[in-house]
């Protein structure tokens, strides 16, 4: 994950650089999401790590979106 990043980082010091740059930064990201898919799929600790850190970020979430709706409920309710 650390070297497509870092590749993307790289590319956006340089000025002007168009769409190259854009193009370099998107490849970038594909190698780091297939190399990220890899680590998931094979590494079953990675695994499970992952799927507790989304429930909890999950449940976060909806808190979130459970007290905006009701600020916006409120707040038409005026």
């Amino acid at each position: 994950m650390a070297w497509p990043l870092g590749w993307a980082i790289l590319v956006h010091q340089i000025p002007d650089l168009g769409k190259g740059g854009s193009m370099v930064t998107f490849v970038a990201m594909l190698f780091a999401l297939y190399r990220l898919s890899g680590a998931l799929f094979t590494n079953h600790r990675y695994w499970f790590t992952t799927w507790w850190v989304v429930r909890v970020v999950a449940l976060l979430l909806l808190c979130g979106v459970v007290m905006k709706l009701a600020l916006w409920v409120s707040a038409s309710a005026h």
